[in-house]
């Protein structure tokens, strides 16, 4: 509940990964009624994505803000649980408890570094100029017309 709390709010308000009530349908409905226009959008399915976090980065993700030793203390105790298979224990480099409350709220922390990539990085690269530039086909299209 406190990284929800606390993470939630910051948050790009476009992503609709691994938020509470959003999701592919949520997104859609956004690109549909807000991004009218569109001419791309980055989608993906990140494939095994909760079994995959990287717990270096989720280490040094939380310590950003959050100053609490014993939280931060609780939180890799958390990731360095490990899961049982047959009786036996299981140690985990990587990944996040499957089903655990607080793997969601971890997942969009990262993904959220992403978002604020595109947000800060390739919106503003690749969507200059007030008009969009014309086709090279039909602007061949155009002048032979203009020549007839």
């Amino acid at each position: 509940m406190m990284l929800e709390a606390y993470f939630a709010p910051q948050c790009s308000e476009h992503a609709h990964g691994f938020r509470p009530g959003k999701g592919g349908p949520t997104a859609r409905q956004a690109l549909y009624s807000q991004w009218a226009g569109t001419i791309w959008c980055i989608a993906g399915d990140l494939s095994a994505c909760l079994e995959n976090l990287e717990h270096t980065l989720l280490v040094s993700t939380r310590k950003e803000p959050i100053q609490d030793g014993r939280f931060r203390h609780l939180m890799q105790q958390l990731l360095d649980a490990g899961y049982l298979e047959d009786g036996k224990l299981h140690r985990t480099l990587s990944g996040v408890p499957q089903g655990s409350m607080v793997s969601p709220i971890l997942a969009h922390m990262l993904l959220d570094k992403l978002d604020r990539l595109g947000e800060t990085v390739l919106i503003p690269k690749y969507t200059k100029g007030t008009e969009r530039e014309q086709h090279k086909a039909y602007r061949k299209l155009v002048s032979k017309a203009h020549e007839l």
